[in-house]
């Protein structure tokens, strides 16, 4: 499955969200949040606190969000307690 840190355009999102859908039906069992709700709770709360992921992977915080950033957000989302 595509990582978030390959995204760099429009394509590769397109790309990375359809292998997340992929995933999300080939391993459920590997998904946190399964249902809509818990799915945009998590994104909602990883995004409140994604300074403190940057931060400790050694990354700059984005100033301003990207394709990658966005993809980030949504692969968070997928795992994100």
């Amino acid at each position: 499955m595509m990582d978030a840190d390959e995204v760099n355009s429009k394509q590769d999102f397109l790309l990375f969200l359809a292998e997340l859908q992929r995933d999300l039906l080939t391993n459920p069992e590997d998904w946190e949040n399964h249902t809509l709700p818990a799915f945009l709770d998590a994104m909602s709360r990883w995004v409140a606190d994604m300074e403190g992921y940057y931060r400790n992977t050694g990354q700059e915080i984005p100033r301003q969000v990207s394709w990658r950033v966005f993809a980030n957000i949504i692969q968070a989302a997928s795992i994100y307690e």
